[in-house]
């Protein structure tokens, strides 16, 4: 079927802090039928990182399996989804390109265009409508299931077993000029949050030994966009999400003395405003040597607070909780036998933000 109208629309992902052109051999290679095509360049921006800087396991966080085009007016009412989306490049490239194929005429589009993109819907399982009412609706029918366990959720770099986080990402065009190149460009936030606690920045303790840390009360589900609202400052939770009462993360050898980093990851929580049992909070049981030399196993709680003082806040999407444990008492009967420090990555003020 040939169209009267079609437009190109280019994604550039750029997952490391490089830049990269759109190449013409790109065009070439997914051809369609139509002379002097509009051509839409979206710059998609993944976390920025060098390669020093990533942490192993993280580059799994920026995978893409599938790709979601939706294009809607500036008050939010549907026009299309791209027909068809061609993805280039391998996962882990520093720049992936997308070509969605556009049908509407938009020379009516007066007031411009909102495009948003979805990624990695298919890889978990949800079903991407083909045709919405508008924005809201879009919005509101897209959850994602989460599963506990460290198997589902965990973003290897090797192997054949990849996982993928749901992400999404929108931008506005003021206008689509025909036979011209209109540019753009967006930012993909992830659906969920991450969790690391780490013992003495990595180096550890002597007299204690990581056994597991226990997220307790979390979420079965998740919006794959922020429906609450897309600043992001409060979380969205489906009215369908049970809160279940615990998962826990066990530690490896090497993971008991450094902590435990890029396995925890949660869906976004409401810790505000909530009954003190509803509360989500880290559980860390190791093994401990006393000042006399008794081994001893010990529970610590770990609020998500500034340092473990002020109130408690809120789990939000793509945030990454660092709890760095910076002193265990080995005198059992004192009663502050935990220290710890908490950096909140806030995403507010970046254009991108990072696990990494």
């Amino acid at each position: 079927m040939r169209y009267s109208k079609l437009t190109y629309c280019l994604l550039a992902f750029l997952c490391l802090a490089t830049t990269s052109c759109i190449q013409n051999e790109l065009i070439e290679e997914y051809p369609i039928e139509q002379e002097n095509p509009v051509q839409v360049h979206l710059t998609l921006n993944m976390p920025q990182a060098t390669s020093t800087d990533i942490q192993a396991g993280t580059a799994g966080e920026q995978y893409i399996n599938d790709v979601h085009v939706y294009v809607f007016s500036q008050n939010g009412s549907f026009i299309e989804k791209a027909s068809k989306v061609y993805i280039s490049g391998t996962d882990g490239d520093a720049t992936r390109t997308i070509i969605g194929v556009l049908e509407s005429d938009y020379q009516h589009q007066s007031n411009g265009i909102e495009i948003v993109v979805l990624t990695n819907l298919t890889a978990r399982s949800i079903t991407a409508p083909i045709s919405v009412v508008n924005k809201k609706a879009l919005y509101n029918q897209l959850e994602y299931a989460y599963t506990s366990g460290q198997g589902d959720w965990v973003f290897p770099t090797q192997g054949t077993n990849k996982k993928y986080i749901p992400m999404w990402g929108t931008c506005s065009l003021d206008a689509i000029q025909e036979k011209d190149i209109n540019q753009a460009s967006l930012s993909l936030i992830r659906a969920i949050a991450k969790v690391d606690v780490t013992l003495n920045s990595g180096t550890g303790f002597d007299h204690f030994k990581l056994e597991t840390v226990k997220v307790c009360n979390y979420n079965t589900k998740g919006y794959c966009i922020p429906v609450s609202n897309e600043t992001m400052t409060t979380p969205s939770i489906p009215q369908s999400a049970l809160m279940q009462g615990n998962i826990t993360f066990t530690a490896t050898t090497s993971e008991q003395k450094a902590g435990i980093q890029n396995k925890i990851y949660i869906p976004e929580y409401k810790n505000k405003d909530v009954s003190d049992n509803q509360i989500s909070y880290l559980e860390i049981t190791g093994e401990l040597t006393t000042s006399l030399s008794e081994k001893i196993q010990k529970v610590y709680r770990i609020d998500f607070k500034v340092n473990g003082k002020g109130d408690t806040f809120d789990i939000l999407r793509n945030n990454w909780y660092k709890f760095n444990i910076t002193s265990i008492s080995q005198d059992v009967n004192v009663t502050t036998q935990c220290s710890y420090e908490v950096e909140r990555w806030d995403y507010i003020n970046v254009d991108v933000p990072p696990f990494n």
